[in-house]
């Protein structure tokens, strides 16, 4: 994909949690932040080479590292409840990233202003997943299992009029962390709850919401694979969304990995008509290009 396509210079770009804190990574301030950035160059060539990038982020890590943090502390302080962990750490990430960004367009010479809005994202309180939580979070206990939370999906993104308007006065911005805050309406009233809503897909309705055309999620693979861990295990490097979804349907990408990104992806390209793609952070442009990662395209 290049800039010469018009409708595709608008690209909204998610970051997984576990691209900014690997897995095999230390968790530390530092490491984090030197990941962010390496984001934050990559976004400035976007912009200097004619996008107009829009970034999200994950928090699946930092936000086990708080619960785990809660725990240990419990006969100290307060726990704090999940929405104010992923608020917290939607809030971090973001005023690195900003900071980041704002570093690398001043080493640049370029005058662009950067912002994170703290989001919230409205979800169904009747939706099956907080009787049944599956989205696993943070890293694993010492017995191998991991924690398991609430995962309703995103109905409607609640900050999006103020997203809008600082997209309408050409600033970069941040959003969406984490999957944005969950929220609930109870008789005319918003509350949070706890939950997290899945980054991929609040991405997914973001780019919906603000019509762009052009939808890659990056994270610590270098896309989506056939026959993965086999012998045969083979990068895609372009399908139709007809062709992934029959893959998805057929149960070929792991439930808490790579199946909630092709989900995503999935229901951009159907709501929108746009591009996709899946990608590593260190060949972020390459993928936004469409040389690297997995391209999904419409259906023919």
């Amino acid at each position: 994909m290049n800039t010469d396509d018009e409708s595709h210079r608008r690209v909204v770009v998610a970051l997984g949690g576990n691209a900014i804190a690997p897995r095999d990574g230390d968790y530390s301030a530092e490491e984090q932040t030197a990941n962010m950035a390496l984001a934050a160059k990559s976004i400035v060539d976007l912009i200097s080479d004619g996008y107009e990038p829009v970034i999200t982020h994950g928090n699946g890590p930092q936000v086990g590292n708080l619960l785990l943090k809660n725990e240990l502390s419990a006969s100290f302080v307060p726990a704090m409840p999940l929405d104010w962990c992923v608020a917290q750490t939607q809030a971090t990430i973001g005023f690195t990233l900003v900071t980041e960004i704002e570093s690398e367009l001043q080493r640049r010479s370029v005058s662009r202003q950067v912002a994170s809005v703290i989001t919230r994202v409205e979800v169904d309180p009747r939706d099956s997943s907080f009787n049944s939580p599956v989205k696993p979070i943070g890293r694993p206990r010492y017995d191998g299992t991991r924690r398991l939370v609430p995962s309703p999906p995103p109905i409607e993104i609640l900050d999006i009029p103020v997203i809008e308007s600082l997209l309408n006065l050409d600033v970069v911005v941040v959003a969406c962390g984490g999957g944005g805050i969950p929220m609930v309406r109870e008789d005319g009233n918003l509350r949070g709850v706890e939950a997290v809503v899945d980054k991929d897909l609040c991405t997914a309705l973001l780019a919906e919401r603000i019509a762009a055309k052009r939808m890659v999620i990056v994270t610590d693979v270098d896309g989506v694979k056939a026959d993965y861990k086999t012998d045969d295990e083979e990068l895609i490097r372009y399908i139709s969304a007809e062709d992934l979804e029959e893959r998805f349907q057929n149960g070929e990408f792991a439930a808490g990995s790579m199946a909630p990104k092709v989900r995503s992806v999935l229901q951009f390209i159907d709501a929108t008509g746009g591009t996709a793609a899946i990608g590593a952070l260190n060949d972020v442009n390459a993928v936004v290009q469409g040389v690297a990662g997995t391209q999904i395209h419409p259906n023919e």
